[in-house]
Parts: C-alpha cells; structure tokens; sequence
C-alpha cells in the first residue's frame, strides 16, 4: 500500500507539472479524481470486500461440516 502510495504521488506530480504548463487546471482535477476514486476502490475492495466474503464463506462451510458431524454424517 505504501508503494502505491507513492507512485500515486509521482504521478500527480508529474501530471500537475506537464499539465500545469498548459493552464488546463480542470482537465488536470478531473484525471486526478478519476485515479484517486479507482486506486482508492482498488485498495476498498482488496482489503475489506473479499475479507469479508472469504471470512463468510469459511464460516459457512465450518458450520456445515459441524452439523454433519453431529448428525453423524461423513
């Protein structure tokens, strides 16, 4: 995470300073939003969607296997 952090950072330095030149300022905060909203869903969905659904999913089939054991079922 701190990786993506800083190539994050390179790369709105880099944007600001080529397009900065350029005056085109609103261009430049619509591309830096865009990437911000994706590399902050990216690390969203990394770290809390699919914990969450892997944590469901293994509760789910232990609590399968403890009822089959208890029925008596292999």
């Amino acid at each position: 995470m701190k990786n993506t952090l800083l190539l994050y950072l390179k790369f709105q330095y880099t944007t600001y300073r080529l397009l900065s030149e350029n005056q085109n300022l609103l261009f430049l905060d619509v591309i830096l939003a865009i990437v911000t909203a994706f590399l902050f869903f990216c690390i969203f969905f990394r770290r809390y969607f699919l914990k969450l659904t892997f944590s469901t999913n293994r509760k789910r089939y232990e609590s399968l296997i403890f009822l089959k054991k208890r029925n008596g079922v292999s």
